[in-house]
């Protein structure tokens, strides 16, 4: 489904473009490949085979539990392992709910994962670990991705999880995007022009009210 397909990429990009260092990137190709399993496990239970399906979302399962363990042991800074962790298990939690092979998605899931993510984004904003105009552009991206996953899943819910309806998803999809970054510009010259002495607790003020903006809008 197009709005799926979005939300996940949306996701991975938000923390890819966050930093990410090797180890992330790791992690996120192990989660990958223990997503894909699952996936192929379900889909061959829904086909008569049993044992090989159960076997195989076992060891996709252990695959991105396993990938998030090697991630939290490996020495490093804390505040790097702080910072993405949150990411790294939302990230799963939205693709796993967004799967074509299951039958319904789940909207809280849905907003699990991208909580995960957009703490992740505020964790690196408390960090300094990217700019300003890179954690507002993050955080639109984080919810969008968060209102792509959810239409996904309503659509799946009265059209079925075969439908796609392109035109109403990129529509919708599109019309987030807009608002987002219309906000995101207008704190951005705020934060420039109008008040260039703003302070980071009067942009964090802003920000904040960003999002509220959008979750009304969303609403």
């Amino acid at each position: 489904m197009p709005s799926a397909a979005v939300a996940v990429a949306l996701v991975v990009g938000v923390v890819v473009s966050l930093g990410a260092r090797e180890a992330v990137l790791t992690t996120l190709a192990v989660q990958g490949g223990g997503l894909a399993a699952v996936g192929v496990g379900i889909a061959s239970r829904r086909r008569g085979h049993r044992t090989l399906g159960t076997a195989l979302a076992v060891a996709g399962v252990g695959a991105i539990v396993g990938g998030l363990t090697l991630f939290v042991d490996e020495p490093r800074a804390l505040s790097y392992t702080l910072r993405f962790l949150p990411g790294l298990i939302g990230v799963p939690l939205l693709v796993g709910t967004l799967l074509p092979v299951r039958a319904n998605g789940s909207r809280l899931v849905c907003k699990l994962g991208t909580g995960g993510v957009f703490l992740t984004v505020v964790l690196s904003g408390l960090f300094r670990a990217v700019g300003e105009l890179h954690l507002l552009l993050v955080a639109v991206a984080t919810i969008v991705a968060w209102d792509a996953a959810d239409n996904a899943v309503s659509i799946g819910e009265h059209l079925g999880r075969a439908a796609t309806a392109w035109r109403l998803q990129a529509i919708h999809t599109t019309g987030s995007a807009m608002v987002g970054l219309a906000g995101v510009a207008g704190i951005y010259l705020v934060r420039r022009i109008a008040v260039s002495d703003l302070s980071l607790a009067a942009f964090a003020l802003l920000f904040v009210a960003l999002l509220l903006f959008l979750a009304a809008i969303r609403g």
